[in-house]
């Protein structure tokens, strides 16, 4: 006889054990389309899985591999063409109040870059209805309004390194 009298067998406890895992299995933080959740790194097992195109390169000791660093951090793939950010995926320096003008899918008028401090960046824009949106980022965060996400890559000397990308 098994726990509290009653009779186990084999088949029963495998057939609870099955349910909850698969019920476990369900519980995710999965938020997007695509299945992936938003600001999740792949799982061990995912990374072992998923073959590689390329031969394995050695990274670098400093930066990213997609970003070419500068001796003063402080140089950006668009320099400070405002207008490479029209579509949402630029790469700009800014060291004082820029306005940007976006695309309207974005749904943000009046974008800028009000403020670069010693210690982070303040974007602001008004979106949908006139609501007023404001974020404040250190360097290396990231942040986002309506949609258009951005990476403040550095900030040193007076000047900040911004990366912008659609997240819808």
């Amino acid at each position: 006889m098994g726990a509290y009298g009653y009779r186990s067998t084999g088949a029963a406890v495998a057939s609870v054990s099955l349910g909850l895992v698969l019920a476990l299995a369900g519980c995710g933080g999965e938020d997007e389309a695509d299945g992936a959740a938003r600001g999740s790194a792949p799982s061990t097992a995912e990374k072992r899985a998923t073959p590689s195109k390329t031969p394995a390169r050695k990274p670098s000791p400093s930066a990213s591999p997609t970003a070419k660093p500068s001796p003063t951090g402080t140089s950006a793939a668009d320099g400070t063409d405002v207008g490479a950010c029209y579509d949402g995926r630029c790469e700009i320096a800014v060291s004082e109040p820029t306005e940007i003008a976006l695309d309207g899918r974005f749904e943000i008028a009046d974008f800028s870059i009000a403020r670069v401090t010693s210690s982070s960046v303040v974007v602001e824009g008004t979106g949908r209805g006139g609501t007023f949106m404001q974020t404040q980022v250190g360097a290396g965060g990231t942040g986002g309004l309506n949609g258009l996400g951005f990476r403040v890559k550095s900030l040193a000397k007076g000047t900040a390194v911004l990366a912008f990308f659609p997240e819808k």
